[in-house]
C-alpha cells in the first residue's frame, strides 16, 4: 500500500537493481523525491540498500550517481537550483565515504545513538566551462556581493597556491578556478 502510494507521486522515483543471472532477485534499490517548499525545490534520497552478497561491485555507487542525475534531469525541467539532501547513518562507514567522494557535502554529524549525518549537494550549480568567462561571472555573482568581486579574481588565495583566479584565468587555467567556484556555490568552504 505504501510503495503504491509512492509510485503514484509524479516527483518520486525509485531505483531497483535486478541480479542479471536472476532476474528475480532484487540486489540493490535507491529512491529519490522532489517537493517545493515556499523558497525552493528540494529532494531527497533514502533508501540505499545493496544486498550482502553484492557489495564492493560498484553497485551503490552507480545507484547514487544514477539519482543525482535524476535530480540534475529535474533541476534542467524546472529550471531551478534544487538542494539535494540524504542522510546516513556513521555505522556505514563506506556508504559515507562514497557520499563524500560523490560531491556531497556534510552539514551535520550524527548526534544520539539514532542519529545520521546528513549530507547536501547543490544541483543546478553546475559551471559549464564551454561558456567560459560569462559563467564565471554568473557564479561569482551568486556567492560574492557584487563589489567584493574584483577583489576576490585580483587578490591570491591559498586554495589556489597562492595565485590570483585572474592569472589562472589568463594562462588558461580558467578549471582551477571553476573548481574553487564550484566549491564554493556547493557550500564546501567560503572566500
Amino acid at each position: 500500500e505504501e510503495l503504491t502510494e509512492c509510485l503514484k507521486n509524479p516527483n518520486f522515483f525509485l531505483l531497483v537493481v535486478w541480479d542479471a543471472s536472476c532476474p528475480q532477485k532484487c540486489i540493490g534499490m535507491g529512491s529519490i523525491f522532489f517537493q517545493r517548499n515556499l523558497a525552493r525545490w528540494i529532494a531527497e534520497i533514502h533508501d540505499i540498500v545493496v544486498d550482502h552478497e553484492f557489495r564492493g561491485r560498484g553497485i551503490g555507487e552507480r545507484i547514487v550517481k544514477t539519482l543525482v542525475e535524476k535530480a540534475h534531469g529535474f533541476a534542467s525541467t524546472k529550471n531551478k537550483k534544487i538542494k539535494l539532501y540524504l542522510t546516513s547513518r556513521p555505522s556505514r562507514i563506506a556508504a559515507n565515504q562514497l557520499y563524500l567522494k560523490l560531491g556531497f557535502v556534510q552539514v551535520a554529524q550524527a548526534q544520539g545513538k539514532w542519529g545520521t549525518n546528513l549530507y547536501k549537494m547543490m544541483i543546478g550549480t553546475q559551471i559549464d566551462p564551454a561558456k567560459g568567462g560569462e559563467e564565471r561571472l554568473k557564479f561569482l555573482k551568486e556567492v560574492l556581493k557584487p563589489e567584493e568581486i574584483s577583489g576576490w579574481l585580483t587578490r591570491p588565495h591559498k586554495v589556489l597556491d597562492n595565485r590570483t583566479p585572474l592569472d589562472l584565468i589568463v594562462e588558461g587555467k580558467g578549471h582551477l578556478v571553476d573548481a574553487v567556484l564550484q566549491e564554493m556555490l556547493n557550500g564546501t568552504f567560503s572566500v
